[in-house]
């Protein structure tokens, strides 16, 4: 399948032809071009939201991507300690599985399309609040862990803090 771009708003259409009109901005064909196929190879792709009303589909995708998130948080502090005790086999093992499983997240996060906007400059700006909202509540932890004396702990926390 030919990957084809929208000049205007950033809208990405996958198929063997250049659609008539954006379904996004609304503009022509005339404002698509194809994307070149950097790495065929490569395990992510763009994938256009489904259009499905029903809601135990829908709530399947929710709980699966909150699923394949922790999932994978999970595997990465394995690799992590799997690395500290300097285990490669297992540490690259545990690590590729963190990869896949976030893969699997942001597929199902495309096909339900709930938090993306159509424009990558949009999605930058709605990826900022929610860094935020969690960077918040990162420093929430930070703070409850000085009162219960986990300095060192704390300090950990605070360097996991997030700035795009």
């Amino acid at each position: 399948m030919k990957r084809y771009k929208c000049k205007e708003c950033g809208y990405i259409h996958i198929g063997d032809e250049i659609p008539g009109v954006c379904p996004v901005c609304g503009y022509d064909s005339e404002v698509f071009y194809e994307m070149e196929d950097t790495d065929k190879d490569k395990t992510y792709k763009y994938y256009d939201m489904i259009d499905s009303q029903n809601d135990d589909l829908l709530q399947l995708i929710r709980s699966t991507i909150k699923d394949s998130s922790d999932l994978a948080s999970l595997a990465l502090a394995m690799y992590v300690q799997a690395e500290d005790k300097e285990k490669s086999y297992d540490a690259e093992l545990v690590k590729d599985t963190a990869f896949k499983l976030l893969n699997t997240s942001s597929t199902l996060t495309m096909f339900l399309g709930e938090d993306l906007d159509f424009s990558t400059e949009d999605n930058i700006e709605i990826l900022k609040k929610r860094l935020s909202k969690l960077n918040t509540n990162l420093e929430k932890i930070s703070d409850l862990m000085r009162e219960d004396y986990l300095e060192d702990e704390a300090e950990i926390v605070d360097k996991t803090l997030i700035n795009l």
